[in-house]
């Protein structure tokens, strides 16, 4: 009798100690929830950013569409077709063209580069520096609990209270490079928690894209090919660690980014603007 208790008595702690084991493995500590919350901050910090840049110059990175509508005059019929990297409604401008009795029936959608006006709609723009002042006061709060140098911290602070001033003023080429600037902290931030050594790459390269882009604005032709030689230069680590699931990405962001590199001797700002804009559409797909 005595000796089955203790096997009952046994049993119980058995079954006791793998419950705390199973639980315990799948609570997280503290440190790790707050490595993941600023995983998804910087991911909010980084989209956030490229948006407004983009927005300066009415550029748009959401799908879109090239939609051709084909009719045809014997069969008296009409096929659409469309090739895109996505949604996207609206109209833009359109245009068509007859070949062999058949018209093309042409519409450029939202965010196309060459139909667009590049004058900056100051007032939406403040607004979103707004909003980023808002979010990031938390995001603050949350990278000072974390081993980041502080006065990456408080610099990116004090540059975005300068941004603040230049949106005010509608300085366009200063709101453009200080906007950059602001990107340039987030791989610093991840070294800093996350410790993704493609994740900081790839913000590396981004980093010094925008910082390219900030520069078109400025006609900065040899600035702009100094930072992309650097963005070559963060992106080769990624290069040479492709992984299957980034191989095709990575491999066409390659491409996309030399062919950007090598239309800046052709100093067209719309050129490189749509060099740019399929570049970083490109980079933002790679999972990291």
């Amino acid at each position: 009798m005595q000796q089955k208790s203790i096997q009952i008595l046994k049993f119980f702690f058995f079954l006791l100690l793998a419950f705390m084991l199973l639980t315990g493995c799948s609570q997280k500590t503290e440190e790790e929830l707050l490595a993941e919350k600023i995983e998804e901050e910087i991911e909010f910090l980084d989209s956030y950013l490229i948006s407004s840049l983009n927005q300066m110059n009415h550029i748009s990175l959401q799908n879109y569409q090239i939609k051709s509508q084909e009719i045809t005059d014997s069969a008296k019929q009409k096929k659409t077709s469309s090739e895109s990297s996505g949604g996207g409604e609206g109209q833009s401008s359109e245009n068509e063209t007859n070949k062999n009795n058949t018209t093309i029936h042409y519409s450029a959608q939202p965010g196309d580069v060459l139909v667009n006006d590049q004058n900056t709609n100051w007032e939406s723009t403040k607004i979103e520096i707004e909003r980023l002042y808002s979010s990031w006061s938390s995001i603050m709060m949350d990278l000072y609990q974390t081993n980041i140098d502080k006065n990456e911290i408080s610099n990116f602070n004090q540059d975005l209270d300068q941004l603040i001033a230049y949106a005010k003023s509608e300085d366009k080429n200063n709101t453009l490079t200080y906007l950059a600037k602001l990107y340039q902290y987030l791989p610093k931030y991840v070294e800093g928690t996350i410790q993704n050594t493609i994740k900081t790459d790839l913000l590396k390269t981004k980093a010094e894209v925008m910082n390219a882009y900030a520069k078109i604005e400025q006609d900065n032709w040899d600035g702009i090919k100094n930072d992309l030689t650097k963005a070559e230069e963060k992106f080769m680590p990624i290069v040479n660690n492709i992984t299957n699931e980034n191989h095709y990405n990575v491999n066409k962001a390659y491409v996309l980014l030399k062919e950007f590199q090598s239309s800046v001797s052709k100093m067209d700002k719309d050129l490189l603007y749509i060099k740019y804009k399929n570049l970083i559409q490109e980079l933002n797909l790679i999972e990291a």
